[in-house]
């Protein structure tokens, strides 16, 4: 007589971690595991198997079973051939679930079911209240199954049950490092692949206005870890709801994820023969193939998937409604006093059109006060019914590109559905007001930087932020500095290159900054992000690039979703802690507050400051290379800029990518941007080193290699680049340098393939025109000035004349004849600033006939003073007349 102790087919941690605690209530009960389990429980029992001794089916004996303890799961088809003892005569089944009940459930004798993140969680409780005793390994693997189910305590799901049954394994020797070590961040070159695979085939269907992604490919093989890669997908994606097929030689396998309160995934899940939470289930599909799966899915969702938010509840009370021809002032005044933002207007009852109170306001600013509203509403609306989902008032919104809906019951106007409702309604933590109407602490906030932000800057920089979080509480936003400006600033390095995020319409608030600063904006519509150009604050100097204005970029708040591996994104709003999140480096994935109280805070969820105390360049997620391949660019310019190094784990995610040429999939001309900006280093050579380690510079050319002649060029354009900067050349003539070290990095390859680049990159018209001009010019031109005799100055001028300082500067570095690098010298800081006073009024006067001889007379002349042949403007004259009678 013996109990036997089972779980679901493809057993995770928590099933694992289950069935050991389940064995501490049965002593001397029988593990065994069906089918196959998730690659991370094989490695693992491949190390641990001597020690907790379990049996797989195949080898086990159903023989003698008297008593069967399933746990994780509840459904019969789920347990492979051990459903064979259940309803067995004398075999008693125990339940041990976190899974809700459902109506297809293994009739047990004992049914223990709680509301928690993890199965483990409810067995482990019943052993400390037992007060039985576990050993280290054993709390370890219970350890390791609550943190995988419930994802390290962060996932919603997760109870104070969980968070507490952690402590209490931790209390009895849990090791949490091998814990960390096995639930793993970073994929497989094959699960790398397929999730690849995944995110292109990635549909979104938009189904009763509720938006749901479905990605569907077929294998060769079957998946273990399909639900890592769905939870990878979606980090990556930031969908809602999504469900994964992958289609095998025999079955379907099918995960479901649900952030969604409405859609309880279990219940699809159950369609196919599966279970699981209500956000987040599975299957094995084994009696249709894809395309019948897909189509059956689709076909469920659209019968009983609706959304549990609609137009009504958003209404929050009567609109503000104006009569058409009441002046701008004092509709203002009242849309002030009723704390509105939009207002209806009216004509003999019917409802005409919508303004703002900005719109107003702008009028009022520009002496129009006294005008009619009816000259400031607009007449495009965009009426929804009450049951009309928040999902499509939100796509209308956004398409459309208005700040609110009127919501109407057949003729009668309910109110107004503004984007703020919205917002609120989907991040309500984000609006919910705490006393003294402050908004809620964001999490993450750690220290504040004031200190150093005092140190490191001029007092009117540090005005100026406090100023533009002022004026986003004011507009009814938050402001945040983000970025390389934050990552900068805590290296004690100056950047005025000033990045802020807006929980809210970044648009709105870059217009009233602009006009606040007395500046100018200019937005772009796709990302939700504008750029003010203002007045530079004192101790500031002007930028060149930014035409001498001071420069501020804007975003909302936002979450980048790429369609397709090394597309550019689509950004819809999100929170700040998302907006951290899509970016590229824990580095840079930090922000302080610009809010009145709060200023300084730093928000620094992804421990960004430890990276940058030790010199470490980490992505933020696995997916970072595949969603935006420039990324490996950009980590190699920050690793050879601060000195720092590439973390193992993303070097190796790097690898993958290039491995599996996600570069090829992303257009060029972002490419070009990274590599103009890494050649614009201070020492790009030890980027393009670093590149070439990475494979990367085949990305430019697949004949591109670092040789030790293009090393060598690089040291000579420096020092050639450090005579340029000393001489008064530099100051007078602005020298792209990028262009220089892209002449001496493509030296090696033909003409031919140096024009394919510049075409391919989309470089500017007067860029390419340089780097062929190098390409073309620099073996003629450097045997002419190489010569050991003695060359007139006008000699020298004839070979250099035509060509841009930064080909001449690459010929300086190219050449190993001193000579000729002193003779591009003496052109650039002599010869050509040589200019005659002759003018062509003058050879008119002096009789000669205007037409082509004039350019041929003007050349020779010229040719005799850089000769010193010719001194004065007498001397031009006669000179040009005596070779024009010639």
């Amino acid at each position: 007589m013996t109990d036997l102790i089972t779980t679901h087919a493809n057993a995770d941690f928590d099933a694992l971690a289950s069935m050991v605690a389940a064995r501490k209530l049965y002593p001397g009960a029988r593990l065994v595991l069906p089918g196959s389990q998730e690659r991370a429980v094989r490695e693992f029992m491949s190390l641990c198997s001597d020690l907790v001794k379990i049996e797989y089916e195949k080898d086990a004996s159903l023989e003698n079973v008297t008593r069967l303890i399933i746990v994780e799961t509840r459904l019969k088809s789920r347990i492979g051939k051990m459903a064979q003892l259940v309803g067995k005569k004398g075999v008693e089944v125990h339940i041990y679930d976190h899974h809700p009940r459902t109506d297809g459930d293994v009739k047990a004798a004992k049914d223990i079911y709680k509301k928690t993140g993890a199965s483990t969680t409810i067995l482990v409780e019943l052993i400390k209240d037992r007060e039985i005793k576990i050993s280290p390994l054993e709390a370890t693997i219970m350890a390791l199954g609550i943190y995988e189910d419930t994802g390290s305590l962060t996932f919603p799901t997760t109870t104070r049950e969980d968070v507490d049954m952690v402590s209490f394994l931790i209390s009895n020797g849990a090791d949490l490092h091998l814990v960390s070590s096995y639930l793993r961040g970073e994929l497989t070159e094959k699960e790398l692949r397929l999730l690849a695979l995944l995110i292109q085939s990635t549909e979104v269907h938009v189904i009763n206005s509720v938006h749901v992604a479905i990605a569907a490919i077929t294998s060769e093989e079957y998946v273990d870890d399909l639900s890592l890669l769905a939870h990878k997908l979606e980090d990556a994606e930031n969908f809602n709801l999504i469900f994964l097929m992958v289609q095998t030689r025999d079955r379907v396998q099918f995960i479901a994820r649900s952030a969604l309160p409405f859609v309880n995934v279990s219940k699809v899940a159950a369609l196919f023969g599966g279970g699981g939470h209500p956000s987040a289930s599975g299957a094995v599909i084994r009696d249709m193939n894809l395309v019948e799966a897909k189509a059956k899915l689709i076909e469920y969702l659209r019968s009983h998937i609706h959304s549990d938010i609609k137009a009504k509840e958003l209404v929050t009370g009567k609109p503000v409604e104006l009569k058409i021809d009441e002046p701008v002032s004092g509709a203002s005044e009242k849309l002030v006093k009723a704390l509105c933002e939009y207002a209806v207007i009216k004509d003999n009852g019917q409802v005409e059109g919508i303004t703002s109170l900005k719109d107003l306001d702008r009028a009022v600013s520009l002496g129009f006060g006294h005008a009619r509203v009816k000259g400031y509403m607009s007449r495009k609306i965009f009426p929804v019914k009450p049951d009309t989902s928040i999902y499509a008032i939100q796509d209308m919104i956004q398409e459309k590109d208005v700040g609110c809906v009127p919501v109407f019951d057949g003729g009668n106007l309910l109110g107004l559905v503004t984007r703020s409702d919205v917002l609120r309604a989907f991040h309500g933590r984000l609006f919910a007001a705490a006393a003294g109407g402050e908004l809620k602490e964001p999490r993450g906030v750690t220290v504040n930087i004031t200190p150093r932000i005092k140190k490191t800057f001029p007092a009117k920089m540090a005005e100026l932020l406090r100023f533009a979080g002022r004026l986003a509480e004011e507009t009814g936003f938050t402001a945040f500095a983000v970025g390389g400006f934050v990552r900068d600033l805590l290296l004690g390095v100056v950047n005025f290159d000033v990045d802020i995020v807006i929980e809210g319409n970044a648009i709105e608030y870059a217009k009233r900054l602009s006009k606040e600063l007395c500046g100018v904006y200019v937005y772009h519509k796709r990302f939700g992000t504008a750029t003010v150009f203002c007045p530079c604050p004192a101790g500031i100097a002007p930028s060149r690039s930014s035409g001498g204005k001071f420069r501020i970029d804007i975003a909302m708040t936002r979450t980048e979703i790429y369609e397709k591996p090394a597309a550019l994104p689509t950004v819809k709003f999100g929170p700040i802690e998302n907006d951290l999140y899509r970016r590229d480096f824990t580095i840079n994935a930090m922000a302080f507050r610009l809010s009145r109280h709060h200023f300084g805070e730093l928000l620094d969820p992804f421990n960004g400051r430890a990276d940058l105390k030790d010199g470490t360049i980490r992505a933020l997620h696995d997916l970072s290379f595949v969603d935006d391949p420039t990324r490996i660019f950009r980590a190699v310019r920050f690793e050879q800029r601060f000195d720092f190094k590439i973390e193992p784990r993303t070097e190796n995610l790097i690898k993958k990518a290039v491995g599996l040429k996600m570069v090829d999939r992303t257009q060029k001309q972002r490419i070009r941007e990274e590599l103009i900006a890494i050649l614009s280093e201070e020492k790009p050579l030890k980027a393009v080193r670093r590149l070439s380690e990475l494979n990367e510079l085949r990305f430019i050319d697949p004949d591109l290699t670092l040789k030790s002649k293009n090393i060598e060029l690089f040291s000579a354009a420096e020092e050639a680049l450090a005579w340029y900067d000393n001489t008064h050349t530099g100051n007078r003539h602005a020298l792209e340098r990028w262009l220089v070290y892209l002449a001496v990095l493509l030296d090696e390859l033909d003409p031919a393939q140096v024009k394919k680049i510049c075409g391919d990159f989309v470089f500017r018209k007067a860029d390419a025109a340089k780097i062929i001009s190098y390409k073309k010019n620099a073996d003629r031109v450097l045997a002419a000035i190489s010569k050991k005799e003695k060359l007139r100055a006008s000699e020298v001028y004839g070979h250099l004349e035509g060509l841009s300082h930064e080909v001449m500067v690459a010929l300086m570095a190219k050449t190993p004849s001193q000579a000729a690098r002193r003779r591009i010298m003496s052109y650039m800081t002599k010869y050509a600033h040589v200019k005659l006073d002759l003018r062509g009024d003058d050879l008119k006067k002096a009789g000669i006939e205007p037409g082509p001889h004039f350019k041929e007379l003007i050349k020779k002349t010229l040719h005799a003073k850089l000769d010193g042949k010719i001194k004065t403007k007498d001397g031009e004259l006669a000179f040009a007349l005596q070779h024009y009678r010639r």
